[in-house]
């Protein structure tokens, strides 16, 4: 009787395993990856313009998930559910479905710079054997605490992690810190783009200032960052003069958008979320 259950358990084992390293190779050979969209309200989920569902939104079963590739998430908080029905800004983001990979998405709403979130994107690395995380953070040079040691400032690339749970505390004054915990993958580089969000004090004094300001021109337009050379466009002082670039002030990122508030000579002039302003190349910008 003992052998006979011990034979039924182990065909039982040996047809999971086989079960589960087939839909491993034909989700391989296929091309597909799971989306995880989390967000605070609820919000209506776009991808490439296409409503795709409602947050908690998991594509993350087998034949169900996403082909790979690059696509355009937008976010569309539900204002029934937010405090005082509130109208926040939509979000929107490029992002990268990996095959056999999750690309996990969270956004908290608010108004303004208030907002914070983060996406999270597994890429395959040569060494098998290594674990890479790569900090992003928007804005840049925030402080990296990983793992309750502090490890230098964004944008950070950490070789040779753990393969197991990690803790990644982002602090910058005048900013509330944010903690993402997540896990690190052998063969895989862990891409975290964290966005911060400006402190209530900070954000109160940026609308001040705002309205105050008599030279701000008022816009509702706006423009989403390109695919650059580099992977981020810099942000200058002012626009060239005689040919010479201007100083660099700051960096966005593919699939940003901020606010346009001026145009010249194939440069933007933009706000970016602290409030400070710059100037882009036109060349990887689009309008909207």
């Amino acid at each position: 009787m003992r052998r006979t259950i011990l034979s039924l358990f182990l065909s039982f084992v040996i047809a999971l395993i086989a079960f589960l390293l087939v839909n491993f190779f034909i989700l391989r050979k296929m091309g597909r990856g799971a989306l995880q969209v989390t967000s605070v309200p609820k919000s209506a989920v776009y991808l490439n313009g296409t409503l795709i569902g409602q947050t908690p939104f998991c594509k993350c079963d087998g034949n169900d998930m996403f082909a790979s590739g690059e696509y355009s998430l937008k976010m569309i908080p539900d204002a029934s559910e937010s405090a005082e029905k509130n109208i926040f800004p939509p979000f929107e983001q490029k992002i990268v479905i990996g095959t056999s990979l999750l690309t996990g998405v969270d956004r908290t709403f608010g108004k303004g710079g208030a907002a914070e979130g983060s996406v999270l994107t597994l890429f395959p690395i040569a060494n098998k054997q290594e674990a890479q995380v790569l900090v992003l953070s928007f804005p840049q040079k925030a402080d990296v605490i990983f793992d309750s040691v502090k490890r230098g400032e964004t944008p950070l690339l950490l070789s040779h992690v753990t393969a197991s749970d990690h803790a990644i505390i982002l602090k910058k004054e005048g900013y509330r810190s944010k903690t993402i915990h997540l896990r690190s993958v052998l063969g895989h580089k862990l891409e975290t783009l964290i966005f911060l969000g400006i402190e209530s004090n900070q954000e109160e004094k940026k609308a001040s200032a705002s309205a105050q300001s008599e030279n701000k021109t008022a816009t509702n337009a706006s423009v989403l960052i390109t695919q650059t050379p580099t992977g981020f466009l810099n942000v200058r002082s002012t626009p060239p003069v005689d040919g010479v670039l201007a100083p660099k002030i700051a960096e966005v990122y593919p699939g940003n958008a901020v606010l346009l508030i001026e145009e010249k000579d194939g440069w933007y002039k933009i706000e970016l979320l602290d409030g400070k302003t710059g100037w882009i190349s036109s060349d990887y910008a689009q309008k909207k």
